[in-house]
């Protein structure tokens, strides 16, 4: 004998669907009775969407002084009157004027262009209301606990089937064992499997289970796991290979991202992960990996776009910190909070630059330099070995980092107050001995030429190696790597050591001042050598060859005025070979205590 039902449907579609729906509503309005009401889940939502625009946390829009996000606000008694009485329909206003039918009283009102809440709205309210009107905070909020779990049941099994199970639904049959493995596969390497990963699953004859388990601990332990979810973390806080701005130059900080990798592959703490990129140059004597951590504070747009404002940059790159932080550790949308209050979350404008002035101390400057590595900066090696050797120079320069210091000291001591107040001091700076800076010129152009060598047969002018340049070439000693300019504080002449080859010497060699202008060009040797300029100026013959000579030239004799700003010294040879060595500057300070190189 069919259902009654069935003969509805042959009678009257409109009946049947009715007919149906009541049976269904009935069932599953019965079933949700059984289920208490979650503030979160059940009642925010029509709050928020019917209710906080006039009654939430937007004081400049709020009604009635009435807030409804707040379990104090809407219980609290306003001359006899409250908005929610826990457990008492009666007399919690705000449910007698969601019922009301008199457009002066019911909620929300004609004007507010919204419809009254529907009969489903209306009963989750009421149960809520009767259940005690139990407020939660957002969930981001709430302290995270560990519900308890039948000890034979899978956890995420159980709570997928109790959800279901009020729903009237039942958990699919298990999927054939080549689509268990591509979905896992997928899920945790972001790669479907490979031929060989499948027949080797296929082919294992223990139970699913434990087959599966053994694939998602070799998936785990794969390099392409730490690939995968570092993708997304990188995606968070927003690493890029470019600057961003600008000529949107490369920037040299994929060590960074392979850190990231690395820590998702090894399993870091969620702790140690978090203040290892906040704070890792903080910790007490950081490791290499430590301040390579630190790099996350270093992945805002940057530039060096000459109408820029510096204060403007800076406030920029401070507001990108705070606003990616906030979002990636606490999950909050704080950037609403630089122009006014929170109007979601308790987060006031004044607490968002607080939060922000944690970053304000930080070391790099707002311009990059158009430099593939702005300063501050970590050198790493290639090798182990080689890592090791930079740590132990850089240990080694500290005890002497500390007797200069002291010596500067006592210096100040034994000078009489008068004398400190105004010192002059001509001193010495080398650029370049054993080795040089790379050029902070354009990603896109070549590295500088040359080589620095040791070893028998090397002539050198100080320290253990020198430069061989061969034929025609021009390249810079910088002082940095471009993100500091020399100034001419009174006095300042450039210097470099030559030795020209004896069996093949250059025609001619040139020292320039490497400014943001055309300087004077100083040349030794054969002046035809080279496209003359109008500011160059001869000096006389080339050095003698198979010695070192001293090459001098004068910031003032240049055009460099007191106050003019550069950035090293630029040396040209034509034809020929020569070695160089131990370049920098003499400089004229008037004033020892001020001058900020010192």
């Amino acid at each position: 004998m069919r259902p009654p039902r069935i003969v509805v449907i042959k009678f009257s579609r409109l009946a049947s669907a009715l007919g149906a729906f009541l049976v269904v509503g009935s069932v599953m309005s019965a079933r949700a009775a059984e289920e208490p009401i979650s503030f979160n889940q059940h009642i925010r939502p029509i709050l928020s969407d019917n209710c906080f625009a006039c009654h939430g946390s937007d004081a400049a829009h709020r009604e009635g002084k009435l807030r409804l996000d707040q379990s104090g606000d809407a219980t609290a008694d306003r001359r006899g009157v409250r908005a929610l009485v826990p457990g008492d329909l009666a007399n919690s206003e705000a449910w007698q004027r969601i019922i009301s039918n008199d457009p002066d009283e019911i909620m929300p009102p004609p004007d507010s262009h919204k419809q009254p809440l529907n009969p489903e709205q209306r009963a989750l309210i009421k149960r809520w209301i009767e259940q005690g009107a139990v407020y939660q905070k957002h969930w981001a909020y709430e302290p995270v606990a560990r519900p308890a779990v039948p000890a034979a049941a899978q956890p995420i099994d159980y709570f997928i089937s109790a959800r279901l199970a009020r729903k009237n639904l039942q958990l699919s049959a298990e999927a054939p064992r080549e689509i268990l493995l591509r979905r896992v596969t997928l899920d945790l390497t972001g790669l479907p499997p490979t031929p060989a990963e499948l027949t080797a699953f296929l082919a294992d004859r223990a139970p699913t289970d434990v087959a599966y388990e053994r694939a998602v601990t070799r998936l785990l332990a794969s390099p392409r796991y730490g690939e995968h979810f570092g993708r997304h973390w990188l995606d968070t806080v927003r690493y890029a290979d470019t600057h961003g701005l600008h000529l949107d130059n490369i920037r040299s900080i994929w060590p960074y991202r392979d850190w990231v990798v690395r820590s998702f592959n090894a399993n870091l703490p969620f702790d140690q992960f978090t203040v290892e990129q906040l704070a890792g140059d903080l910790l007490p004597h950081p490791r290499i990996d430590q301040l390579v951590a630190s790099g996350y504070n270093r992945l805002q747009l940057s530039t060096s776009e000459g109408g820029a404002i510096e204060a403007e940059a800076e406030a920029r790159n401070n507001g990108d910190r705070t606003d990616t932080t906030t979002a990636v550790w606490l999950g909050l949308t704080a950037n609403c909070a630089s122009c006014h209050d929170h109007k979601f979350d308790p987060l006031t404008q004044r607490e968002y630059y607080a939060f922000g002035a944690f970053f304000k101390g930080l070391a790099d400057r707002p311009w990059d330099g158009n430099v593939r590595v702005s300063a501050p900066i970590v050198v790493m090696a290639d090798t182990p070995a080689t890592q090791q050797r930079i740590a132990a120079l850089n240990a080694a320069v500290l005890p002497l980092e500390k007797t200069l210091s002291a010596r500067a000291a006592a210096l100040i001591a034994a000078t009489p107050p008068a004398k400190l107040e105004k010192t002059p001091i001509t001193y010495e700076v080398i650029w370049a001995e054993d080795s040089d800076l790379a050029s902070p010129a354009d990603f896109r152009a070549p590295p500088a030429r040359g080589q620095w060598v040791s070893g028998p047969g090397v002539p050198v002018a100080a320290g253990q190696r020198a430069l061989r340049l061969e034929g025609g070439v021009s390249r810079p000693f910088n002082f940095t790597a471009g993100d500091v300019t020399l100034l001419v504080r009174s006095e300042a002449k450039a210097f470099v050591h030559v030795h020209p080859d004896p069996a093949n010497p250059p025609r001619a060699l040139s020292l320039e001042f490497m400014i943001h202008t055309n300087g004077t060009r100083f040349i030794w040797g054969d002046q035809s050598a080279f496209r003359p300029k109008m500011s160059d100026r001869y000096v006389g013959p080339l050095p003698p060859a198979g010695a070192y000579t001293r090459l001098e030239i004068d910031a003032c004799e240049s055009g460099l005025d007191t106050g003019t700003g550069y950035t090293g010294l630029r040396i040209t040879q034509s034809d020929g070979a020569a070695w160089w060595d131990r370049a920098g500057a003499t400089l004229t300070s008037p004033d020892a205590a001020a001058d900020p190189l010192l």
